[in-house]
């Protein structure tokens, strides 16, 4: 072999070398799965509501661990895209929370969502349903040992009439009273729903004791 045709063997060596070193990279950058979120968390109130991702990713993706009080659309898509998270009310106290994993071959992505928990009412709104006035209408709440926290006196309440009435932190039970004019021996009386109805917020926290007409808190309001 004469130096001529061994210089171009070597040529030839290197050529196909380095055909094959740049092939195999070209081959790593489209076999890479690639998937990412513009938001890596969401944060909804108590009300709920709805938020919009979007998903840059170089192939198919697919969305779980969704839970079953929050919907998502689409669950799967293809390149950059997005779908919205939507959340229904939290009618519970404690907060709650999941992570969604976007799901992309061999590459993935997360998205953590937080709800706050229904928040305390701090009043109570009566409305008198009666055909008929309630006289010097009280609502007078104590605590856990029946000791006076407020009693406040709302005057007459005419029928359609609502008011409302702060309660205390420490309340455990409420109980309303009203002036019968037309009972002479004994002019105050406790009252019952018979005649009254609270906010639908409330209608949860206090259960009646139809023996002593009195609201205890509900265990499940505490």
């Amino acid at each position: 072999m004469n130096f001529k045709n061994y210089l171009r063997l070597i040529g030839i060596a290197i050529f196909v070398g380095l055909s094959l070193t740049l092939t195999a990279c070209g081959s790593d950058d489209e076999d890479s799965d690639e998937v990412s979120v513009s938001m890596s968390s969401v944060n909804f109130s108590e009300s709920g509501g709805s938020q919009s991702i979007q998903v840059i990713s170089n192939t198919k993706w697919t969305i779980s661990g969704n839970p079953g009080w929050l919907t998502i659309s689409p669950m799967q898509g293809s390149n950059n895209g997005a779908f919205s998270i939507t959340a229904n009310t939290n009618t519970e106290k404690s907060s709650r929370n999941c992570v969604l994993y976007i799901n992309a071959g061999s590459a993935s992505a997360m998205v953590s969502v937080n709800q706050s928990g229904k928040v305390q009412e701090n009043k109570i709104t009566i409305t008198n349903n009666s055909t008929f006035s309630l006289y010097r209408f009280r609502v007078v709440f104590v605590n856990n040992k029946n000791e006076e926290l407020t009693d406040r006196d709302f005057g007459t309440l005419d029928p359609g009439t609502t008011i409302t009435a702060d309660i205390p932190t420490a309340a455990a039970e409420f109980y309303m009273t009203t002036y019968n004019q037309m009972w002479f021996f004994s002019p105050n009386y406790d009252i019952s729903y018979t005649y009254l109805s609270l906010s639908t917020a409330e209608i949860g926290n206090w259960s009646a004791n139809s023996s002593a007409n009195r609201y205890p808190k509900a265990s499940s309001a505490n």
